[in-house]
């Protein structure tokens, strides 16, 4: 499995807890549904890490994203159009609209 593809699964996984990164979720301020949506998600990768890894690898993805819409902004203040780097950028979408749907395809939810 190549290195995109496993960000995308983590995205993905990421994505179905809801708890983790929206802020309209019920379980948004609950720190043991969030732990367990953390160990869920270790589990689901299967790759060798403690939570406490994955929840890098997020906060990792996390400024990515903000990075890349901070271009994207400043570009079209600048008058030129700026490509993210990275194919997964679509994916972190969410991030920024809370209510947009998951795609079919994507990974069921762990915890709701």
């Amino acid at each position: 499995i190549n290195e995109e593809k496993k960000i995308l699964e983590l995205i993905q996984l990421y994505r179905s807890c809801e708890c983790l990164w929206n802020p309209q979720s019920p379980e948004y301020d609950s720190a043991s549904v969030k732990e367990d949506a953390w160990r869920q998600i270790t589990c689901r990768l299967d790759r060798g890490l403690t939570p406490d890894q994955v929840k890098l690898q997020v906060l990792a993805l996390r400024n990515y994203y903000d990075k890349e819409c901070a271009a994207i902004e400043q570009s079209q203040i600048q008058g030129h159009i700026y490509v993210p780097r990275r194919s997964y950028f679509q994916a972190l979408h969410f991030l920024s609209d809370p209510s947009a749907p998951m795609e079919t395809n994507e990974v069921s939810p762990l915890i709701r």
